[in-house]
């Protein structure tokens, strides 16, 4: 199944499943010292931008943590779901969908989704 850049963007909007899957993703994209100070160091162009680094950084910690007794798109609760939306101009906005383009640039095109983004 082809995806497209606009899917992917209503997926990590929409679909909790995909939206922890991505936060992991970016995640493993932050070099190792990035994640141990949960900041953005390295401006590289992967992983979280300075302002997500550390909520995102921690709610990523929480996923792995409860990967093997909580089923994916259930790992997080509904209040930190919440958290990672916004408003502007009174539309809700993802920060997850911001980085659709690095994940599909990087794991879309290339042809490796299915072990990236469930």
């Amino acid at each position: 199944m082809e995806i497209t850049l606009e899917q992917l963007k209503d997926k990590l909007t929409n679909d909790h499943r995909w939206i922890e899957r991505a936060i992991i993703v970016l995640y493993h994209n932050q070099t190792h010292d990035e994640q141990i100070l949960q900041e953005t160091s390295h401006h590289n162009g992967v992983g979280f931008s300075g302002s997500d680094a550390n909520f995102m950084s921690s709610l990523a910690r929480q996923i792995e943590e409860n990967r093997y007794n909580r089923p994916l798109g259930s790992r997080l609760t509904q209040n930190q779901f919440n958290a990672l939306f916004t408003t502007k101009n009174g539309s809700r906005v993802s920060k997850v969908a911001k980085y659709a383009r690095q994940i599909y640039q990087n794991y879309i095109v290339p042809g490796i989704r299915s072990s990236v983004v469930c």
